[in-house]
């Protein structure tokens, strides 16, 4: 009788063990599923952050070349990335980056920070005189 209680309580810790190791892979697959989204890019947080980076592409040769100053550069940053986000909708904003950011958006928006550079430099010649 000893052996066969023995034998049970064994085979319930193996189970208990068994649950253990089943609900680890479950947690490490969730995981590893949130890990592969991170590279999909998905989302307003991302689209903006794609678009803050893609103005300061086109903004850095003249901020480097001191034709924009540091403020200039603040202000044309934040009215380009809030009017592009405003403009965009919620089906949109669910775009992954490179769909969001396609040729035709990125020449819009170039054509955008063009008039915000211009404004900018009027302005600021303006002030000077």
């Amino acid at each position: 009788m000893g052996d066969e209680e023995d034998s049970n309580a064994y085979s319930r810790l193996s189970s208990r063990k068994h649950d253990g190791l089943a609900n680890e892979s479950s947690i490490s697959q969730v995981t590893v599923n949130k890990e592969a989204l991170k590279g999909h890019h998905r989302g307003a947080d991302h689209i903006k952050q794609a678009v803050v980076d893609y103005v300061g592409s086109l903004l850095m040769p003249l901020y480097k070349a001191r034709k924009l100053d540091k403020d200039g550069y603040k202000a044309i940053m934040k009215k380009s990335a809030t009017k592009v986000m405003e403009a965009a909708t919620d089906a949109e904003k669910a775009m992954m980056v490179h769909e969001f950011l396609d040729f035709k958006r990125k020449n819009k928006i170039r054509s955008f920070v063009d008039i915000l550079i211009e404004r900018h430099m009027a302005a600021k010649s303006n002030a000077k005189s």
